[in-house]
């Protein structure tokens, strides 16, 4: 199938998901519609922003994203695709639901985390994306063979996605520490040890940019990604990623996220909403140690590249922490 061929098949589906979107309700979804479609519970505890864990408290006096403006450059990437890299920020996921005009189903004080959704938010969450968001301007995780699975490849879809990509990158060694010590989901299952797991995750950020398929747990093709896949991984980054923040950064990231975008800066998305351990709410660096410096060669290259993209961006975009002091005031965040 030639290139032309593909690409129309693409935004041919996006054009049927949009037909769906409009022929569900636009305005926000009771607890109990709901409940019906996703086995949500709108019996959780208070949340964050003071929303009540109510579904059908979201919008009542509440101003809506969709009345902020975008820009350009959000206009350009849309549908936004997400792309979600283990233990990458999944709070990723509540800034961009929040951009102008992207999910007219949920308000400002909407948060997807396991205090309004439970521990599996992010799949709860997915299920009713498509009655909540439209299928225009972002593109909802699809199930395969009716499991959720969030971790995938871009691979050959490369070509399709191309400029619509959104992710976050972490430092590799960080990122396999807390993918062990996650306390809900337990990535490191069937391996004797933390060592043997970690070098069972090496070159995972180069393979889900490069690869296909189901990424957690890593497939074993992935073992043979190089230095120079790394590189080819690097270009795609450049050329067809419309946003790649880093979690090391995440404060840098999410005011750099709404100057290329637009929108409100909410408490939310400066919040981490899987914390590894109980009372933390942003980055847990961890001591590496105890492996005796080893790295990763393939995924350090990547990171360092894409590091090194990311604060091309804060020059291009006039981002540091002394001009995001405006975006820090409207998130509420108390910095020091």
């Amino acid at each position: 199938m030639t290139m032309k061929g593909r690409t129309l098949i693409f935004f041919s589906f996006l054009t049927l998901a949009a037909a769906m979107f409009k022929r569900t309700a636009k305005q926000l979804v009771t607890v109990d519609e709901l409940g019906q479609r996703s086995g949500i519970s709108g019996t959780g505890n208070r949340s964050r922003l003071n929303s009540g864990g109510n579904l059908s408290n979201f919008g009542k006096g509440t101003r809506r994203a969709a009345e902020t403006p975008g820009t350009p450059t959000l206009l350009a990437a849309q549908p936004l695709k997400w792309i979600h890299i283990p233990k990458c920020g999944t709070s990723l996921l509540n800034a961009l639901i929040h951009l102008p005009g992207v999910c007219p189903g949920v308000d400002d004080s909407f948060q997807v985390n396991s205090e309004v959704l439970g521990h599996h938010f992010e799949a709860n969450f997915d299920k009713a994306c498509q009655y909540l968001c439209d299928g225009t301007k972002f593109v909802c995780t699809t199930t395969i063979n009716g499991l959720y699975r969030p971790h995938r490849g871009i691979g050959i879809e490369y070509d399709f996605l191309k400029g619509h990509i959104v992710t976050m990158f972490r430092d590799p060694i960080q990122r396999i520490y807390s993918a062990w010590n996650d306390p809900v989901f337990k990535h490191g299952a069937g391996h004797k040890d933390f060592l043997h797991y970690v070098h069972s995750e090496a070159h995972a950020l180069t393979c889900q940019i490069m690869g296909d398929g189901v990424m957690d747990p890593l497939p074993k093709f992935c073992k043979n990604m190089t230095e120079a896949d790394a590189g080819l991984a690097l270009v795609r980054i450049r050329e067809g990623f419309a946003f790649a923040g880093i979690v090391e950064e995440w404060d840098l990231s999410m005011c750099l996220f709404h100057r290329m975008f637009g929108g409100s800066c909410l408490h939310s998305e400066f919040m981490d909403n899987r914390p590894t351990f109980p009372g933390e709410t942003t980055y847990h660096e961890y001591d590496t140690s105890e492996l005796g410096g080893y790295d990763d060669p393939v995924d350090r290259l990547l990171y360092n590249g894409a590091k090194e993209l990311f604060f091309e961006k804060l020059r291009e975009y006039n981002v540091s922490h002394e001009s995001c002091q405006p975006c820090y005031a409207q998130a509420q965040l108390q910095t020091t």
